[in-house]
């Protein structure tokens, strides 16, 4: 499909996307990487500022999902640990949950 093509489309886009949850009064979730803008940081973790300017300011929640030191598929007794992170959240509180990750069902459990 056709991409984005630059930060006034991308406001306009999420813009639409919030007027709609309100119209139905419903949760809009939207999907975004945030590419390696965390490379080269001492505390490699996600902040609001790694999201596109327009999800930042218009989003009542954002969350990110981190999993650093990825072991290699197959490795016994390995376990994958995710950190979700709440870094906005007008209507509460902000923080973090470790998770552990099972990568055969593609699936988070505390």
């Amino acid at each position: 499909g056709d991409s984005v093509k630059g930060p006034s489309e991308s406001a306009e886009i999420v813009r639409q996307l919030k007027s709609l949850a309100s119209a139905l009064g419903i949760p809009v979730i939207v999907l975004s990487s945030i590419g390696g803008t965390m490379e080269g940081r001492r505390l490699q973790r996600p902040t609001i500022g790694d999201f596109n300017t327009a999800i930042a300011q218009h989003a009542d929640i954002v969350a990110c999902i981190f999993r650093g030191g990825l072991r290699p598929a197959g490795v016994d007794g390995a376990i994958d640990i995710a950190h979700v992170f709440v870094v906005k959240n007008l209507r509460g509180k902000t923080g973090s949950v470790a998770l552990r990750y099972f990568r055969e069902y593609s699936s988070f459990l505390p």
